[in-house]
């Protein structure tokens, strides 16, 4: 993000997989958390509320479905 490169650690989660009748799907779910300000990314703004629109730490979620090669 913004021109900075860091390692991320995510935690992996196996969803199992399936025989669709088409090929065999696996799937697994990637969850981290970053920290915005480490890669320069220092807008904020508050809403009506006071609350901030954009927290300094972001949770990142990725669900990945992956095909079996044949």
């Amino acid at each position: 993000m913004r021109d900075v490169t860091k390692p991320v650690v995510f935690d992996i989660t196996y969803g199992g997989q399936i025989d669709t009748g088409r090929g065999v799907k696996a799937g697994f779910k990637f969850t981290g958390k970053v920290n915005r300000l480490e890669y320069g990314l220092k807008w904020s703004n508050k809403l009506a509320s006071g609350e901030l629109a954009v927290a300094d730490e972001v949770e990142v979620v990725v669900k990945v479905e992956l095909n079996k090669a044949k």
